[in-house]
C-alpha cells in the first residue's frame, strides 16, 4: 500500500489546519496575547484573572486557563459589575482544597452572573433630574430636657419626655381633684 496514490504527500506534508499555527511561542516577558475579542473590558478582565494569584496562590492560572475564563468575566462587565463585585464572586468562600481552579472559576462566573442593568435613564445636559422631596421630618431637639434629638411632624417633645409629662399631669390632676 506504500504504492497508492499521494501516499508520499501524506509523509511529507503537514495536514492543512483550519488555524494558522503561531511564529513564536510566547514567553513569559510578553503580553497575554488578545484572544479576537474588541471588547473594551478585555484587558480588564485578563488583568483581573492574571491578578487573582496576589490574594490566593490556589489561583494561579495558565494563558489558556486565562484566555478560557475571559469571556466570561467580560460578560460580568457587560452585565454591570465592577471588578471588586468580580473578584469578591470568584474568591469568596473557597473550599480548602480546589482541585481544579479554572473549573471552579469557570463554574462561578457561569452560575453567579448577575442580570444585564436596566437602563439608566438619560439626562441632558442643563436638565437637572427631579428630586422627589423627602418623606422625613426636619431634626429638632426635645423641649423636655432629655438633649435628644428626633424627628416628629409636630411638637418639640420626644416620645418619652411626653409620656411622663403626661404621668405628671395626671398625678397632678388627681391631688387636685381630692384636695377640692
Amino acid at each position: 500500500m506504500d504504492n497508492a496514490p499521494g501516499a508520499e504527500d501524506r509523509t511529507t506534508t503537514p495536514p492543512e489546519s483550519a488555524e494558522p499555527e503561531p511564529s513564536a511561542a510566547p514567553t513569559a516577558s510578553s503580553p497575554m496575547p488578545r484572544s479576537g475579542s474588541g471588547s473594551e473590558h478585555h484587558d480588564k478582565a485578563v488583568a483581573l484573572l492574571v491578578g487573582l494569584r496576589r490574594s490566593d496562590d490556589r489561583f494561579t492560572l495558565s494563558r489558556r486557563d486565562v484566555r478560557r475564563l475571559t469571556p466570561a468575566v467580560i460578560a460580568w462587565f457587560d452585565n454591570g459589575a465592577s471588578a471588586t463585585a468580580v473578584h469578591h464572586a470568584m474568591t469568596a468562600d473557597v473550599p480548602a482544597l480546589v482541585e481544579h481552579p479554572a473549573g471552579f472559576l469557570a463554574y462561578r462566573l457561569r452560575e453567579l452572573l448577575p442580570p444585564p442593568l436596566p437602563p439608566s435613564p438619560e439626562v441632558s445636559e442643563g436638565e437637572v433630574p427631579e428630586v422627589e422631596p423627602s418623606s422625613s421630618y426636619p431634626m429638632v431637639d426635645c423641649a423636655g430636657g432629655c438633649n435628644r434629638v428626633f424627628r416628629q411632624p409636630e411638637g418639640t417633645w420626644c416620645r418619652d419626655c411626653r409620656a411622663e409629662r403626661d404621668r405628671r399631669t395626671a398625678e397632678a390632676e388627681v391631688v387636685c381633684g381630692r384636695a377640692a
